[in-house]
């Protein structure tokens, strides 16, 4: 588990044809920040993104994601071409 001084706060992510996002998207982030709307709009994929990007940090360079210290461990995300805005896989992801 990581000490508090060593958190970072997230201050915003982008994220380009993942999910419901099909073009590149800047979501900004404060201490509290609140996501909504309808089914398919994005709430569900912009936290899944976040959790994706806690794996991949906590990860090994180069190598798979390790177990996180979230609750529940990895989280499953489905087939990496379910990752992408409508299974446009021949098209970069942006996850940042």
């Amino acid at each position: 588990m990581m000490s508090s001084k060593d958190r970072r706060l997230v201050t915003g992510f982008t994220l380009g044809n993942y999910r419901a996002f099909g073009r590149r998207t800047h979501l900004p982030c404060a201490p509290v920040t609140l996501l909504f709307g309808k089914n398919s709009v994005g709430p569900t994929a912009a936290l899944s993104a976040l959790r994706l990007l806690h794996q991949t940090y906590l990860g090994p360079p180069g190598g798979s994601a390790r177990k996180s210290d979230l609750p529940d461990g990895l989280v499953t995300l489905g087939t990496p071409r379910e990752y992408f805005h409508r299974h446009a896989w021949q098209q970069p992801l942006s996850i940042g």
